[in-house]
C-alpha cells in the first residue's frame, strides 16, 4: 500500500513522503486494514 493512499491528513503524508517513505511493509499494511487508524472510544 502507497504512503499516498493513506486515509491521514494531507500534512502527514507530505512529511512521511519528504521523509523517504513510499510504501508499507506487509505488517503495516495488515495493520490499517485492521484499523490502526480508526478512530475509538476509550472510557
Amino acid at each position: 500500500m502507497k504512503i499516498s493512499k493513506l486515509d491521514l491528513k494531507p500534512e502527514i503524508i507530505d512529511f512521511l513522503i519528504s521523509e523517504g517513505y513510499e510504501e508499507l511493509f506487509e505488517p503495516q499494511e495488515e495493520a490499517v486494514k485492521a484499523g490502526l487508524f480508526d478512530e475509538r472510544k476509550t472510557s
